[in-house]
């Protein structure tokens, strides 16, 4: 090309496309770009999903005093712990799986906190498996709204991988040793209407399993071939009494493998073969985080996290969180995105387990509860409480309120083989106190059980306090000879 000659249809080409770069650029980092159908000339832009231009802001050193009363709760740990050690004394190896405790599928190994920790699903798992991650420096390069997106890969399957067992029972069993060991639980039946609720009562479950769990339930415990042909989910009696005879006589925690979503405490977190130090409580979440995080001193945790992620709702997917913003404007997220997604902002912190039941109120969410267990006769509240009997023995729950809740005569369509109302009644009443006689009985043995301990302890000690004494007599003996 001559110095007087036109630009070829290459050099043409090559100049469009870097000066159309260098306008895109220019609009991405100036003072000029365009929102929607505006022109926006003096708000500079919103980083978007992308590197932060600035270090994020350094996580706190220092422990922060709390409400709580240590001592007192310490106290309240303690019977909670003790409380399950005798029920795995009572029960031995029935319930116990020592393989469990080294699978990667069972316990969060976070060696560098010296934490150990067991998820169950539906009981605050999302919460704790993202705290790992709060306590891990995972996507640390992100901005802290963008850090915990799904879009950013935090999710359970992420946490659990980041936090496998050590290699070798030997260097777990020292990690067990020196962690501090815990896992949170709630009401049984409380679970099992969250799981209701989140998976069989909804047409869009996920995954698709459920909505295939859910016709094989309606097909087999309904009666109403209308409901079955149009696909409607199974009640909360069908699924209560396919719980029922998929639970009946399970016992070692292998046997629970087949149950999904409701698995029974003991059978995924093998608390006689790990010997937890914590328990904590979903009806008492709050109180018995603060006492762990100020325990371990976990600083990082103290941090506001105000805004869950797990909500199938679609507003928090992005992460949009309350105090995980920076001090810019600037770099926050846009405002309009959490309306765009029908978001609205939470004031506490919540996981989808305490979000489950779909009325905010308290008041509502037990009026809900209520109208589940209606469907209920006390006959088979009773049925599925002796299922699961080992988890309410170990953690302290009864059902009291449920059955309250539940009808005091069957009267749905089936019938009890052929009792009339009188023998029902009669069958209720047995039940009611043989259930009184079995607590009595238990509490009986525990106390038996406590003086058997105590008496062993005692009697251990004598044997070490005379071998001691028979060592120190030996040893003086041998000067002696020494000496001669």
């Amino acid at each position: 090309m001559t110095a007087n000659s036109a630009p070829g249809w290459l050099e043409r080409t090559f100049l469009y496309t870097f000066g159309l770069s260098g306008l895109i650029l220019l609009i991405h980092t100036g003072n000029i770009w365009v929102q929607g159908p505006q022109l926006v000339l003096l708000s500079p832009p919103r980083p978007w999903f992308g590197r932060p231009t600035r270090p994020t802001t350094a996580r706190p050193g220092v422990l922060k005093e709390g409400r709580l009363d240590m001592q007192a709760h310490a106290e309240v740990m303690q019977e909670r712990v003790d409380r399950m050690r005798r029920v795995c004394r009572k029960q031995g190896d029935d319930i116990s799986s020592p393989k469990r405790v080294g699978s990667a599928h069972t316990l969060m190994w976070d060696t560098a906190h010296h934490l150990v920790y067991c998820p169950i699903y539906k009981v605050a798992s999302g919460t704790w498996t993202t705290n790992f991650l709060r306590l891990s420096s995972f996507n640390s390069d992100l901005p802290k709204w963008q850090r915990f997106a799904k879009q950013r890969g935090a999710s359970e399957s992420t946490a659990r991988k980041m936090f496998p067992p050590p290699k070798g029972k030997k260097k777990q069993q020292q990690e067990l040793d020196r962690s501090t060991k815990f896992l949170v639980v709630r009401h049984p039946f409380d679970r099992i209407v969250s799981a209701y609720k989140g998976k069989i009562s909804r047409t869009d479950a996920k995954p698709r399993f459920y909505r295939k769990l859910q016709k094989e339930i309606k097909a087999e415990y309904s009666t109403n071939q209308k409901a079955i042909e149009e696909g409607v989910p199974p009640t909360f009696e069908e699924y209560w009494r396919y719980l029922i005879d998929l639970t009946t006589g399970l016992v070692a925690p292998r046997d629970w493998r087949k149950v999904d979503c409701v698995q029974a405490f003991y059978s995924v977190c093998v608390p006689c073969d790990v010997e937890y130090d914590l328990i904590l409580k979903l009806e008492s979440h709050e109180d018995d985080t603060e006492f762990l995080v100020r325990r371990r001193g976990l600083a990082e945790l103290q941090e506001e996290f105000t805004m869950w992620k797990h909500k199938s709702s679609g507003e928090n997917q992005l992460g949009d969180y309350d105090y995980y913003v920076y001090d810019d404007p600037r770099r926050n997220p846009l405002p309009e995105l959490s309306l765009q997604l029908g978001g609205v902002r939470s004031t506490t912190e919540k996981g989808e387990e305490e979000e489950d039941m779909v009325p905010e109120d308290k008041e509502d969410k037990a009026q809900y509860k209520k109208s589940l267990f209606g469907q209920l006769s006390k006959v088979q509240v009773r049925k599925l409480y002796r299922n699961y009997k080992t988890d309410f023995d170990m953690f302290g729950y009864n059902i009291t309120e449920y059955l309250s809740y539940a009808k005091a005569i069957e009267e749905t369509n089936e019938t009890i083989g052929s009792k009339t109302d009188y023998e029902v009644h009669k069958t209720e009443e047995d039940e009611e106190r043989s259930t009184e006689d079995e607590d009595r009985e238990e509490e009986d043995e525990e106390e038996e059980d406590e003086e058997e301990y105590d008496e062993d302890e005692k009697v251990a000690n004598k044997k070490n306090k005379n071998k001691k004494e028979m060592k120190r007599k030996k040893a003086i003996r041998n000067s002696h000879s020494d000496n001669s």
